[in-house]
């Protein structure tokens, strides 16, 4: 039998619930922590992920006005 292997491709909106919490932030802590204990999955981002990560939390950040510091984690 063949081993399975699990692609994701990570979006930005998803990615940033893991340093800043919002809505469905403890679902995605559970599924990255399931997704770690898997030697076989392969986690992928976009070529504007990063700029994307920033643009969110600059937003977030003049939303709340909160400096960057004050973010969980």
């Amino acid at each position: 039998m063949s081993e399975v292997f699990i692609r994701c491709v990570l979006d930005a909106s998803v990615g940033i619930k893991l340093f800043v919490e919002e809505e469905f932030s403890d679902k995605v802590q559970r599924l990255f922590s399931k997704l770690a204990e898997d030697p076989h999955t392969e986690i992928h981002v976009p070529d504007l992920f990063y700029i994307e990560c920033a643009n969110i939390l600059l937003k977030y950040t003049r939303h709340y006005k909160r400096p960057l510091g004050s973010v969980n984690k």
